[in-house]
């Protein structure tokens, strides 16, 4: 039974056991407290939701489906499904797969101190969960499967990622020459000069590099099973960007399949180990992603225009390209304005004979 308000007066509104029918009747009364003791007195001390009253109730590891099928004309793409998977598992492990009306606010508070205090999850990982699972609640409140969004999103942390200095970026690419470990150098080096993402790093195929026209494609692979490919792009964007000279030149050293992925790696996983071990060996703590942050950084002290740089980076945004990616040398910078406004001022002074 659930309470709602009709014109002046509050209903109940109630299923029927015996006819097996949801009936209503009004309460006569305009106050919603009183209305709460005449059905205390007709035996109902918990007046359930309206919402509870749904026989499809579908429980948490359900809803990715429901939510995967909404999106028909508009599909998800693969490291979305794999977003929501992940963080759905993450609550069912700490939570329990119950009924998606069973969870509470207090539910998800415990959830989040959980990941805090037992799993030493990052705030970052903490709202990457809390974003997507929000995200499911708030279609199922849409839905009318739920009243309220049990979830509440909590705060990205901005987490500086420093460039790879040039003498430590050689150390690390000479030690896997070094070790014979080729796959891994080549990887790490085109990681660099096409400041690629990880996951389209390690979907790059054949196909998607341009020599005639000096171009590399980055396609989307919406619709395809993660059996058939890993996510090759962010989002679901097909971007293109100009092949530099340096990275042409180094496609022509580099021995490459006829045709498919050129790097063979499941997942990240295999990267990550033999990426951890090198930092380890130099004592270093960049991450993988450290890679293409120096790319852009070299790119930008090399004067290249932050036009150029967002299409190269593949940014949206050039806010993003310029926050978080392009850590511009402060004294190059000096020099380079004082070469422009020089500039400036001899063509002026030119101008005015």
């Amino acid at each position: 039974m659930y309470l709602r308000k009709r014109g002046k007066y509050w209903h109940a509104r109630f299923f029927d056991t015996e006819t097996i029918t949801v009936k209503e009747k009004s309460l006569k009364t305009t106050n919603r407290q009183e209305a709460m003791q005449k059905l205390f007195a007709e035996g109902i001390s918990n007046p359930a939701s309206e919402y509870s009253t749904r026989t499809d109730m579908p429980n948490l590891l359900e809803t990715i489906d429901l939510y995967a099928k909404s999106k028909i004309n508009d599909p998800l793409a693969p490291k979305t499904i794999i977003a929501y998977n992940s963080s759905v598992k993450k609550a069912i492990k700490i939570l329990g797969n119950k009924k998606i009306n069973k969870y509470t606010k207090t539910d998800f508070t415990q959830f989040i101190q959980h990941l805090r205090t037992n799993t030493k999850c990052r705030d970052n990982t903490i709202a990457y969960y809390t974003r997507h699972l929000h995200t499911l609640f708030y279609f199922l409140q849409q839905e009318k499967y739920i009243e309220n969004n049990p979830v509440t999103k909590t705060k990205t942390v901005d987490i500086e990622v420093k460039p790879i200095p040039p003498e430590h970026l050689e150390m690390i690419l000479q030690n896997l020459l070094s070790k014979g470990l080729y796959s891994q150098y080549y990887l790490c080096k085109l990681a660099y000069l096409g400041a690629f993402r990880k996951n389209e790093i390690l979907n790059l195929r054949v196909e998607d590099i341009d020599m005639k026209n000096k171009l590399i494609y980055f396609r989307d692979t919406r619709g395809l099973s993660n059996d058939d490919t890993l996510q090759r792009t962010k989002g679901k964007r097909t971007d293109t960007i100009p092949m530099l000279d340096d990275t042409y030149e180094f496609f022509t050293k580099m021995i490459m399949p006829k045709e498919g992925r050129i790097f063979h790696y499941r997942s990240y996983e295999g990267v990550k180990t033999f990426w951890n071990t090198v930092m380890k060996h130099f004592g270093f703590k960049y991450k993988f992603h450290a890679l293409r942050i120096s790319r852009g950084t070299d790119l930008a002290n090399a004067g290249v225009k932050l036009q150029f740089l967002q299409l190269y980076m593949r940014h949206r945004d050039y806010r993003t390209t310029l926050k978080h990616y392009i850590k511009i040398d402060i004294e190059q910078q000096r020099i380079s304005m004082n070469n422009d406004i020089h500039f400036a001022l001899s063509e002026n002074i030119q101008n005015d004979k």
